[in-house]
């Protein structure tokens, strides 16, 4: 007799993982994305802005730690063509712990994959 399991479906990754939560950027995180930019001019080796108005496969995210609700870093993307897109992190560096910075990329990335990305670089 055949063995019958139970049909599952699949399970998306999402943008919560056990220690982070992406969020989009909107006008409820305008104040924070707006900080972490003038952090990031500090280290030029970061890149643009956020707000620096490429186009990108999917927006610029707030990256929040799950225990302390608070805003760490951001994610983002430039689109370039042939559906790339070229990831950017950066984690302010009060907050940066072991596991944020992989876990929000992880789940960025995945992200950008579901918005049509065909491949994703550095």
């Amino acid at each position: 007799m055949p063995d019958e399991r139970a049909t599952t479906e699949p399970i998306g990754l999402g943008l919560e993982g056990s220690w982070v939560r992406l969020e989009p950027a909107g006008e409820s995180r305008s104040a924070e994305l707006s900080a972490f930019d003038v952090a990031r001019q500090l280290e030029p080796l970061m890149g643009s802005s956020s707000q620096a108005g490429s186009l990108s496969i999917a927006p610029p995210m707030v990256i929040r730690e799950r225990r302390s609700n608070r805003a760490v870093g951001v994610v983002q993307n430039h689109s370039q063509p042939g559906g790339i897109a070229v990831f950017v992190i950066y984690l302010d560096p009060k907050w940066r712990r072991a596991g944020l910075g992989f876990e929000a990329t992880i789940l960025y990335i995945s992200h950008l994959f579901d918005c049509g990305a065909r491949l994703v670089t550095s």
